[in-house]
């Protein structure tokens, strides 16, 4: 008669059924962000990134980021108009005073911290851009797992993810704002002058 364990090894998704795959291209972004810079993601660096994968991610994989449509450079683009690469339901991205802003993204840092995937970590003594800003982090006891939903994503998410981190990803919070600013002047509001 058999008396050891037996073990069942279920695919990751089951193990977290209620991550979408929109959560799991954020996980990535943010897997790659802290890769690529040593250190926790901010919250407007996340969304710019989420943004700019929206924008350029396709192109960007394919190495002709820079070289977009013109047409593609300010407009808000349609739903309809999206990479079919991402996952439907994509973020709504607004223009607001950081440029461009999803509300659902924020809804989606909080599922994935009360999945116990991220953490958030409020800077409120370092200087310079980051001065106030929220960071977020991988758990460290779940980055195994992370990477298994990560690595379930198509290969072109993947490769949009990896594209816009290597062209973003070791800008500053400033100069990315700058660059997004610059790209992307319709999505961003302008503070009304005192």
């Amino acid at each position: 008669a058999f008396r050891g364990e037996l073990e069942i090894a279920l695919p990751i998704e089951e193990v977290f059924p209620g991550i979408t795959e929109r959560q799991r291209v954020l996980l990535a972004l943010v897997d790659r962000a802290i890769h690529r810079a040593r250190q926790s993601v901010s919250i407007t660096s996340l969304m710019k990134y989420a943004f700019l994968l929206q924008q350029e991610g396709g192109w960007a994989a394919r190495g002709s980021a820079m070289e977009l449509p013109s047409n593609r450079l300010a407009l808000p683009l349609a739903a309809e108009a999206r990479p079919a690469y991402l996952p439907g339901g994509w973020y709504d991205f607004v223009p607001y005073k950081y440029g461009p802003f999803a509300k659902e993204l924020y809804d989606d840092l909080e599922a994935l911290e009360a999945a116990g995937l991220i953490r958030r970590e409020q800077l409120l003594r370092r200087e310079g851009a980051l001065r106030g800003k929220t960071l977020i982090a991988l758990a460290d006891d779940k980055l195994e797992t992370i990477r298994g939903l990560v690595s379930n994503l198509p290969d072109e998410v993947r490769q949009g993810v990896d594209a816009i981190i290597g062209r973003y990803g070791a800008l500053s919070l400033r100069e990315l704002l700058r660059v997004v600013y610059q790209r992307y002047p319709a999505y961003t509001v302008k503070e009304k002058e005192e």
